[in-house]
């Protein structure tokens, strides 16, 4: 950690599997960005299809709340195993990430639909980013300065839309998205794109610069700890 990040943790009870919970964690330390989520669970904890999702919620001072991240459990293939740290997946746009001093940050899920889903007691880190941004600025300018210079040179996970093509069976003009997932090396944003060393997915191939349109990017998930 650097003078400008600090690491907020909190321990945070268990829930039943048909509970709908919201836990106040704690409050931004200063204005700027969260840079990071993870929770590390005292007990493994097994997916199940049709369940819940972990969530960090920013309730702010000057009134409302957006989404910041999400850690999903809704599936049967996802493993968190005990006493390891698992990062939360970043919402886009990054203004998402953008915090005041003050802002109250919740640790949220909703049981109460689907199959149900227990989740075992743990602990939630936050890392928070001082970074002042200019309140003039506006979309696209906006997205790079909402970038946390925490995941410069870091290793990410970056989920992306890729194209739009006519929906099999819609009516005229409807068209179905594909999402994508590749890991690669953070190395800078700007009003354009967000600029990752994307590792290939093949052997005999080189790491390839890719410049990830803003409104394509959906989320962004850090696959190392720093």
């Amino acid at each position: 950690m650097t003078e400008k990040h600090i690491m907020k943790t909190a321990e945070v009870r268990g829930i039943d599997p048909h509970e709908d919970a919201e836990i106040l964690l704690f409050e931004a330390p200063f204005d700027g960005l969260i840079a990071n989520v993870a929770f590390t669970p005292s007990e493994d904890v097994r997916g199940a299809y049709y369940t819940r999702e972990l969530q960090l919620y920013s309730k702010l001072k000057a009134g409302g709340g957006h989404l910041v991240s999400s850690i999903q459990l809704s599936g049967d293939d996802i493993w968190l195993p005990s006493g390891e740290r698992h990062h939360a997946q970043l919402l886009f746009p990054p203004v998402s990430l953008r915090v005041r001093e003050g802002d109250a940050q919740s640790w949220s899920s909703i049981g109460s639909v689907g199959e149900g889903l227990a989740v075992p007691a743990g602990t939630v880190e936050v890392v928070f980013e001082r970074k002042q941004i200019d309140e003039d600025l506006s979309p696209p300018e906006l997205w790079p300065a909402c970038v946390p210079n925490y995941w410069i040179g870091k290793r990410v996970l970056v989920k992306h839309e890729s194209s739009h093509t006519p929906a099999p069976g819609g009516p005229p003009g409807a068209t179905q998205a594909y999402y994508w997932e590749h890991i690669g090396t953070v190395h800078s944003a700007d009003s354009e794109s967000f600029n990752v060393v994307a590792e290939p997915l093949e052997h005999g191939r080189l790491p390839r610069n890719v410049g990830y349109r803003w409104q394509e990017v959906r989320q962004v998930k850090l696959v190392e700890d720093a």
